[in-house]
């Protein structure tokens, strides 16, 4: 769970915007009760489908959008470290046709999405960009991605059961099988 209220709210109004498909704009709130300032217009750039959320380990928040705005992959991320008052666009080098449906964030910072039909891609510049690390990964179907309490990864998959990695998805190793 988050540990910003900023952020919990932000993930709330985000999950609202995605699932009404008028809203144009997000509210959220100011220092003071009952007090609310406008976030400009997102639609442009999340259009109406938010795909996961993610906090980082310094409260910033990551958001995973429906569509890019470029071909190589640019606006499947943002990110805000100010509660949604501005956003990085981020993603490049992940497949635009793709969705991101997983993050996972580890204490240093370093980001991992999972993707349908793409398997794991790992960020080291706060989601920026993206490279995919899929190496001895048979099935790019995944199910869920997750850091394990001993700092390894872990993923299942949806054909070929789980997989464990312990340098960072540089390699992944089969743990069991469907």
């Amino acid at each position: 769970m988050f540990n910003n209220k900023k952020a919990e709210f932000l993930i709330a109004a985000l999950l609202i915007l995605s699932s009404v498909s008028c809203a144009e704009d997000v509210l959220l709130p100011g220092e003071e009760r009952g007090v609310w300032m406008l976030v400009p217009p997102l639609r442009e750039t999340i259009g109406s489908d938010i795909r996961a959320t993610a906090e980082g380990p310094d409260g910033e928040l990551y958001v995973a959008t429906r569509r890019a705005v470029s071909g190589d992959g640019t606006g499947l991320v943002l990110l805000t470290d100010d509660a949604g008052l501005t956003w990085d666009i981020g993603g490049k080098g992940m497949n635009p046709d793709r969705r991101i449906f997983e993050f996972e964030i580890l204490e240093d910072g370093t980001a991992f999405a999972g993707m349908e039909r793409g398997g794991v891609f790992r960020s080291c510049d706060r989601g920026m960009t993206w490279k995919q690390v899929n190496n001895h990964l048979p099935d790019l179907e995944l199910r869920s991605i997750v850091t394990i309490p001993d700092g390894r990864l872990l993923v299942s998959t949806y054909f070929n059961g789980l997989f464990l990695s312990s340098d960072r998805g540089d390699r992944w190793d089969r743990c069991l099988s469907d």
